[in-house]
Formats: structure tokens, sequence, C-alpha cells
């Protein structure tokens, strides 16, 4: 919900098939997604985002970018992510990513 342009790649690192299980994770009112990866792709993921430090990614649902994260390290098995989530946005994030 912001004004800001965000230029995508067309590379794909990740799909929904690539999620095994998803969930909204509660700090304390603060909600993120949580994402697991299937084990081969995460090993996909690790050295692609390895070589994107310092940059963005998108996640995108149903065509929208839902968050824009920068990645600081490595993704692997598990990733975490939060844009300011309500309960509601991120609970139609994770099914979204569970429907399929």
């Amino acid at each position: 919900n912001t004004k800001r342009k965000i230029y995508i790649h067309y590379t794909t690192l990740a799909t929904h098939v690539d999620v095994r299980n998803a969930s909204v994770v509660d700090r304390g009112g603060r909600y993120e997604v949580m994402i697991t990866l299937h084990p081969g792709s995460a090993a996909t993921m690790a050295p692609a985002t390895a070589r994107h430090a310092g940059r963005p990614l998108a996640v995108i649902l149903d065509g929208d970018v839902t968050a824009v994260l920068t990645i600081t390290k490595p993704l692997t098995g598990d990733i975490v992510f939060s844009a300011d989530f309500t309960r509601d946005e991120a609970a139609r994030i994770v099914a979204g990513l569970q429907r399929w």
C-alpha cells in the first residue's frame, strides 16, 4: 500500500510448489509469515540468495507484490517475512500459499 516503485526481474526462485508449509507468526501483535520450503527448493534458494545480499526480493501472491525483503543472508528452508501485516493480511497470505 505504498507508492514505492519496485522493478521485478523475471527470474523466479520459488513458487507455491516449493512451499512445504506456511504459517502466521505473532510477535507480540506484529504479524509475520513463515514459509518452510521443501529440502530441494531450499538447496536451490540458498546459493541464489547468497549472491544477492543487500538486494530486494519480492514476494508475489496472486499477481500482487505482497512484501519486499532485503536479503541479508542466504535464505534456506525457513523464511520469515514481515511488512507490518495485520493478522488478517498475514492469514490471507498463508491461505494463498496453502491453497495450491
